[in-house]
């Protein structure tokens, strides 16, 4: 038996005490609701920036709490749980954003900038379908099975493996194993509809990588999740402390590794920290980068949202509405763009956007031209 195991068994000693326990046990749920907490604001992107600090408070106290002695969950079930833990926020949160709330004007231009940006299926013809946001061929299908079904599934089950549950540990394994499946088939999707997707776009493809790469989480985590010792994880039926003195291997630092999947564990831990520091940057800032790249703050929002969508439609007399009616798409009503016929596309099976693409506040300059031209009456 490792001295890490023996620590976490043990009646009595300075370590191994029930105080030392009862301590280790209040530090870890004090960091956890921190880190929840910081990881569903940076999942729902608009408070992203607040979530990072609330984030990075929770890591510092579980930090300072190694530091302390205490006994606290294994580093790497903390990176893997809050890791696929943001992955699935992210994509549940901004694809209900789309369905139910693609005319607000802040989650308007912001979905209109990422799309023009890296993914056209989220910018060409937004809010032109009956349910209203991205009208990319399949899209919509994709999103209203997956924030029914595996997201929420998996967010779940990071609650369950984050607090060394058995069925947690089981149905990470299960939704990781469908993440990979969707990541085949969204990228099927996503090539064999090119034209529309990236057509246009300031970072086609290797733009969309850049941004998804941080994604691959199932393929990282499934490594770590088959190979661990599941005994680390409760069952309800067990006493952990027997279980973690049955799971401890010769590695000290996390508590179900052994001799055998040693070096595997910490090839998954240093890649698990490049993917939470990309999902955290992503969510906390990817909006504020991207409204400066579109204008602001010499655009205002509203400006940056019309100015988008004259572009997208080629028809300089639209204008996004600073307010969105609760009883407006898809509850009711058609969405603005519903009736739109000025956009412009080469193709029919296989369409192709014929918009230009936007370089770096270019938007300002297109604005202040478009408004110069109302205003003279189109001349």
């Amino acid at each position: 038996m490792s001295e890490s195991t023996t620590a976490l068994v043990a009646d009595d000693g300075p370590l191994g005490d029930s105080a030392h326990l009862e301590e280790s046990r209040r530090e870890q749920r004090r960091a956890d609701k921190w880190l929840i907490v910081g990881s569903a604001l940076i999942g729902a992107s608009l408070p992203g920036i607040i979530g990072l600090f609330v984030f990075l408070k929770g890591l510092s106290i579980q930090r300072d709490a190694h530091k302390r002695g205490l006994t606290m969950r294994p580093m790497i079930v903390t990176l893997i749980g809050y890791m696929v833990f943001i992955d699935a926020a992210l994509n549940t949160f901004g694809w209900i954003t789309d369905i139910f709330a693609s005319e607000s004007l802040l989650f308007h231009t912001y979905i209109m900038e990422w799309g023009n940006f890296f993914d056209a299926g989220y910018y060409w013809h937004f809010n032109q379908i009956g349910i209203g946001g991205a009208s990319a061929p399949g899209e919509k299908a994709w999103e209203i099975g997956l924030i029914l079904t595996v997201f929420p599934m998996r967010m779940a089950a990071c609650i369950g493996f984050l607090q060394m549950k058995r069925w947690g540990h089981q149905w990470l394994i299960v939704t990781c194993w469908m993440g990979v499946v969707i990541w085949i088939g969204y990228t099927a999707n996503m090539t064999i509809f090119a034209d529309v997707r990236y057509t246009g776009v300031v970072a086609p493809v290797y733009g969309w990588w850049i941004f998804n790469l941080f994604y691959i989480t199932p393929f990282v985590a499934l490594p770590y999740l088959h190979t661990v010792n599941r005994a680390a994880f409760s069952d309800g039926t067990t006493p952990p402390a027997a279980q973690v003195a049955t799971a401890t291997g010769t590695d000290a630092m996390a508590i179900g590794t052994t001799a055998t999947t040693a070096r595997l564990h910490r090839r998954v831990r240093r890649v698990c920290y490049g993917l939470l520091v990309g999902l955290v940057l992503e969510g906390a800032v990817s909006m504020p980068l991207l409204m400066v790249w579109y204008g602001w703050p010499t655009l205002s929002v509203q400006q940056i949202c019309t100015e988008l969508e004259r572009h997208d439609y080629s028809d300089i007399t639209r204008s996004c509405p600073n307010h969105y009616p609760l009883s407006g798409t898809p509850f009711g009503g058609k969405p603005d763009g519903a009736d739109a016929t000025t956009t412009t596309d080469a193709g029919v099976v296989q369409p192709r956007p014929t918009i230009s693409r936007i370089g770096f506040r270019d938007l300002v300059t297109m604005y202040h031209h478009d408004e110069a031209t109302l205003h003279s009456g189109g001349k």
